[in-house]
């Protein structure tokens, strides 16, 4: 596993689990620089559903990590 990660982070490639952490990262810094309510709901709400597929990937690395 590690291997490939390596070989990833060599090619300039994040894994799954950063690139959601980046897009949530750069959700946070959207929300916090618009003054649209809306817009601001829309943006929690994404940042909601970026952070619940998180947890989902984490646990099923954790699943599988026991195996």
């Amino acid at each position: 596993m590690r291997l490939a990660y390596s070989v990833l982070k060599n090619a300039g490639i994040l894994p799954q689990e950063a690139e959601l952490l980046q897009e949530m990262a750069a959700l946070k810094e959207k929300t916090e620089g618009t003054k649209d309510a809306a817009e601001r709901a829309r943006l929690m709400k994404e940042i909601e559903r970026k952070r619940l597929e998180f947890s989902l990937m984490m646990e099923r690395q954790k699943r599988q990590s026991k195996a």
